[in-house]
């Protein structure tokens, strides 16, 4: 098993590690082995864009809390509010258990793409293949290197999230949702900055997919498009 740590290391070495692999065992590569790591890189995309989901449901939890946008009890409203963290932290935890099985397929992929090169009789063929390799290499590296940054800045959020329901869990109050006010501004502030980089990881995933999926429709995003 390749470790997601591969990611830490840096574009570079994540790609040396993906185009000369570190496994064992030989397995041959097509159509399903290349449409396999297609589907696991768009796991990857769709995990990214529910976590953005589930954290803007908790933060529109807490601001219906603190701007007073709910109707009834408000202790169930901040149960609704705990629930959404929970769940946007399942999500989280969903693109973490998503990446091993993408960089084992990965590597399974690349290792045995390279090996094959030396199947071709054609050298012009084999520089157009092994170029090809390099290019698509490059594209999962991309999405590689843009996944810690995205898991990191998604926990962090959480835990700011997780703050204010700690805040509001003994002070849940008329004179307490006041001082969470200026909070609010800082969360959006973050959010900001969270949504950019969900949407870099969001853009590597896409162009993998786009120019890496076998010919046919793919589905990304909930769009049919056309894989080329």
């Amino acid at each position: 098993m390749v470790s997601f740590q591969a990611s830490k290391i840096g574009f570079v070495g994540a790609l040396a590690l993906v185009l000369t692999g570190c496994m064992g065992t030989k397995h041959a590569v097509g159509v399903q082995q290349i449409d396999g790591l297609v589907g696991r890189v768009e796991r990857i995309h769709l995990d990214a864009e529910l976590s953005r989901e589930r954290v803007q449901d908790a933060v529109e939890a807490v601001r219906a809390i603190v701007r007073g946008e709910f109707t009834g009890d408000a202790s169930e409203a901040f149960e609704q509010f705990v629930v959404a963290i929970e769940r946007s932290e399942a999500q989280v935890d969903r693109i973490r258990q998503s990446v091993d099985p993408m960089q084992e397929r990965a590597v399974e992929v690349y290792e045995a793409w390279s090996e094959d090169l030396a199947s071709f009789t054609s050298p012009t063929l084999r520089a157009r293949s092994e170029e090809r390799r390099n290019l698509a290499g490059e594209r999962y590296a991309r999405v590689l290197y843009a996944i810690q940054p995205t898991l990191d800045q998604l926990d962090a959020y959480n835990r700011i999230l997780r703050d204010h329901a700690l805040f509001l869990s003994y002070d849940l109050n008329a004179s307490s949702v006041v001082e969470l006010e200026p909070e609010l501004e800082l969360l959006r502030d973050d959010a900001e900055v969270l949504d950019e980089t969900i949407d870099q990881l969001l853009r590597a995933a896409g162009d993998f997919v786009r120019a890496t999926a076998p010919l046919g429709k793919v589905t990304l995003s909930g769009e049919a498009i056309t894989a080329r």
